[in-house]
């Protein structure tokens, strides 16, 4: 997603949703839920960070351009003993001056100030290299927390629906176990009276039991789901109720089977894997540029004091402020003439990092291609099985009231009855479930094309027709 595709997102959600706070007044829709995940989950926050921070590196890059200028000012306290010599470079600046023939600990003051201009005329397109390699990273990283604000609201959304569809199985279960506690009521009057034989009290109540131990099973995975979509929305304390009516009451209307392909050079993995490989590629051709001559412009203007006189005498009212001035002027050149070595080394290794990269690019590309495949596969799927809905569920709740009926008119034994009631609960559940499966559907659709916009508009206001009527 590009900053385009973001900016709609955020304008879709802001529209649509309202962000969740730390623990929701009242139920929320999926948009609420997008929303918060997609603003208030540490993991996104994050990688916005991270973001920042590689945009600041072209900036960082950039600089290498500009000239130096380095000031210095110094006053000391030293003994003005000196030696001629030479030796290697170092940290501590020897004492200058001619050698006076004796040493002495007297002190002198001293006093130093110098400007420094240095600037880098040509350099053989290495901080260009060095640039294009900051300003992928940048991409990498902007696509990486696009991909990454994808991903928190696809969870956030995938959780919400697992909620809801876990909310719809507890509430089916909670209407068969009141069916199955309304027929062994009856039963048990039966049994009683000596109408029914003793099994079919005991076949109820066991179905009863079995019923009942699905539905706390349910309850616990509701609330296991609350907990995780919680978290999901950057909200670990919270325990959200979800408004799915909306999502129950109409189908998505973005299912067409005739919908375009997905391009997936577009999508946010896809482009940070590009960006990565962009990257990849420039810092080995900064590489191969490390072993050019570096080519400065510089000039120097400075001044120097010193209480120290050349007959060996300390002139303690001079030195402290610095009057004897020089300036310097001129080009300088520096080689490595022995990097060769580990230049080329760090070629070689740039050169496999590209490969890596290259191979992650079109690995991140298939991964992508596969997802919207699959995507069209799970919406085609999803509407046939919405299909079969209705007839299902109408037959399922003939055969319950059939059987009952038959049972208590004595044509047939409580196995058909508990049998049937099975059914139904299944049917209804799955009818719930079958609604829901469209919007997941529709939701791979959405990841897979690297655009959860569309997805938060048809959520708020549904264009479908209902699954079950």
């Amino acid at each position: 997603m590009g900053t385009v595709p973001c900016l709609v997102l955020v304008l879709a959600i802001a529209l649509t949703a309202t962000p969740a706070v730390a623990q929701p007044a009242g139920p929320i829709t999926i948009g609420d839920a997008i929303a918060a995940a997609v603003s208030a989950h540490p993991g996104t926050a994050e990688a916005t960070a991270r973001a920042e921070a590689a945009a600041e590196a072209v900036d960082l890059a950039r600089a290498a351009y500009l000239p130096k200028l380095d000031a210095m000012w110094q006053v000391t306290r030293a003994t003005r003993n000196n030696v001629f010599g030479a030796f290697f470079p170092q940290n501590v600046i020897p004492i200058s001056g001619p050698v006076l023939g004796t040493d002495s600990f007297e002190s002198a003051w001293g006093s130093a100030t110098s400007l420094v201009f240095s600037a880098e005329v040509f350099d053989f397109g290495r901080r260009s290299a060095q640039v294009r390699e900051a300003r992928a990273g940048r991409d990498a990283a902007a696509a990486h927390a696009d991909a990454v604000r994808l991903s928190a609201g696809v969870r956030a959304a995938d959780l919400f629906l697992t909620v809801a569809g876990t909310a719809k199985v507890v509430e089916a279960d909670t209407t068969t176990v009141a069916r199955l506690e309304q027929l062994q009521r009856a039963v048990g009057a039966l049994v009683s009276a000596d109408l029914r034989p003793g099994a079919d009290r005991a076949r109820v109540d066991a179905d009863l039991a079995a019923a009942r131990g699905r539905l706390y099973a349910n309850e616990q995975s509701l609330e296991v789901a609350r907990i995780r979509l919680a978290v999901a929305m950057g909200q670990a304390g919270a325990s959200p109720a979800v408004n799915a009516a909306p999502l129950l009451a109409a189908s998505p209307g973005g299912l067409a089977a005739d919908a375009a392909p997905v391009d997936v050079a577009t999508h946010p993995t896809v482009r940070e894997g590009a960006a990565q490989a962009q990257a990849a590629a420039a810092a080995r051709d900064a590489a191969r540029l490390a072993w050019r001559p570096t080519l400065l412009v510089q000039g120097a203007l400075s001044a120097r004091g010193s209480g120290a006189l050349l007959d060996g005498a300390i002139d303690n009212g001079a030195g402290l402020w610095p009057d004897v001035p020089n300036w310097t002027a001129g080009v300088s050149m520096t080689f490595p003439l022995f990097d060769f070595g580990a230049t080329r080394a760090r070629v070689a290794q740039r050169g496999s990092f590209v490969i890596a990269a290259d191979a992650r690019q079109r690995a991140l590309t298939d991964e992508a291609t596969g997802a919207a495949r699959e995507a069209r596969v799970m919406a085609e799927a999803a509407r046939r099985i919405a299909g079969t809905v209705p007839m299902r569920l109408t037959a399922a709740r003939d055969a319950a009231a059939q059987a009952r009926a038959r049972y208590d008119a004595g044509l047939t034994g409580i196995v058909d009855v508990v049998e049937a009631e099975r059914v139904l609960a299944q049917a209804e559940s799955e009818a719930a479930l079958a609604a829901l499966a469209l919007w997941r559907a529709r939701l791979a659709q959405a990841a897979a094309a690297g655009d959860l916009a569309p997805f938060v508009a048809d959520a708020a206001a549904p264009t479908g027709p209902p699954v079950v009527r």
